[in-house]
């Protein structure tokens, strides 16, 4: 399981006919929210984890729910996060009920495994 978050541009001119298509597709962002609030326990709160779309839920699929902290961060790894995205969410969803990665790119396997209804989410 991975996420790969791109950061970079490849050229077309070295891309076959499947990569130009992928390359062409705009950016498709993560969102992480929490309710916000000064007595919001953030190690028992319910995460909202979205894909796609636009910061005010318009167009988003929502991938899972986790409760909790811990329950956020197995979730982001379980989804193939990298370590270092994860710590940069963290800190920022200690701060603010929003933290979005603007390029993600989930595998056909990953989404698979997130719409299997023994899949905790």
């Amino acid at each position: 399981m991975r996420i790969e978050v791109s950061f970079g541009i490849q050229s077309s001119a070295s891309m076959g006919p499947s990569q130009e298509n992928v390359a062409a597709r705009p950016p498709t962002p993560l969102h992480i929210d929490r309710a916000a609030g000064p007595t919001i326990d953030l190690t028992k709160t319910e995460y909202s984890v979205t894909f796609g779309g636009s910061k005010d839920a318009v167009g988003t699929v929502l991938l899972g729910s986790p409760a909790g902290l811990e329950a956020l961060t197995a979730f982001l790894h379980m989804i193939g996060l990298a370590s270092p995205e994860i710590d940069i969410a963290r800190r920022v969803l200690s701060e603010q009920s929003h933290y979005e990665i603007p390029d993600v790119k989930l595998s056909p396997t990953i989404l698979r495994q997130l719409g299997d209804p023994g899949m905790p989410r």
